[in-house]
């Protein structure tokens, strides 16, 4: 890992007062894209990644609500975005390929 890359843990540590809104904001946006919210996910990771802008799961949550909402070009972006933060991150592939395809 990257040292210089933050992870989800350290965006955490960087906001030690703000750490239970910056987790309940990205929990809470990954329950509303679990349950077909997708407006309500995205605008929790919009919050979220105010708070941590270099977690890549709130990027690769918000790319999936944009790609479910029909904003094409703002998921290649996030998506993008995570596999910057996390090259490893498997649904920030699959999403950008499944993308990709659908050109």
């Amino acid at each position: 890992m990257n040292p210089a890359k933050p992870t989800r843990d350290q965006g955490e540590n960087r906001f030690p007062g703000l750490r239970h809104a910056y987790l309940d904001l990205s929990d809470r946006g990954s329950i509303r894209l679990f349950q077909g919210d997708n407006k309500g996910g995205l605008a929790d990771h919009d919050k979220a990644l105010q708070y941590d802008p270099g977690d890549s799961y709130s990027w690769n949550n918000r790319a999936h609500a944009k790609m479910r909402l029909g904003d094409k070009m703002g998921a290649i972006a996030d998506f993008r975005k995570a596999l910057e933060i996390d090259p490893s991150l498997r649904t920030a592939q699959e999403g950008l390929q499944e993308l990709r395809a659908a050109r």
